[in-house]
């Protein structure tokens, strides 16, 4: 099953999805090895934060990028794991956006505390907790860091309506 969020009045996140928009996903170890990133080029992009491997292609007419966040970091190479808290996020939302990509959906593996959210659900969050001292909250430094940042409220119903028609829940 998919829950999509409830939308949120958050002028940061109208979004033009009528425009043609380049797709940047970023996901974990073993998204890379999915049929539907075989096609996609490995690329190092530099930015002022470090180097970056970004996966690139292109998707029934999209640029498309895969990111896979534990193994980016080009300075230290792709064989290399990064923990999430050693993983460098500004470098890599700076790779995405020097590629020019519009779009970033971030895939992550992560447990439920709630028996009303069984395995196998994927849930379409609406903002998120970081609990790191290590990770930057933010990619600014300064007042612009203080936004909660949230799912574009035009992005999130449309991918849960894709998602749910694309790969309908297998029978319980």
């Amino acid at each position: 099953s998919v829950k999509a969020p409830p939308t949120r009045n958050n002028p940061a996140n109208n979004l033009n999805i009528a425009m043609t928009p380049s797709i940047a996903i970023i996901g974990g170890t073993s998204l890379i090895k999915s049929p539907f990133f075989t096609s996609l080029q490995p690329k190092t992009v530099a930015t002022d934060h470090g180097s970056v491997i970004l996966y690139e292609g292109d998707f029934e007419g999209h640029k498309l990028a895969f990111l896979q966040r534990h193994h980016a970091d080009a300075d230290k190479g792709a064989a290399v794991y990064n923990p999430p808290h050693l993983i460098n996020h500004c470098a890599n939302l700076a790779a995405l956006k020097n590629e020019g990509f519009t779009h970033v959906i971030a895939i992550c593996s992560v447990g439920s505390l709630s028996p009303s959210i069984p395995i196998s659900t994927l849930v379409i969050p609406d903002d998120f907790y970081i609990h790191s001292s290590a990770a930057p909250p933010s990619f600014f430094p300064d007042a612009r860091g203080h936004i909660v940042p949230c799912l574009s409220p035009t992005l999130a119903p449309l991918l849960a309506t894709t998602i749910a028609a694309s790969f309908p829940a297998p029978p319980l």
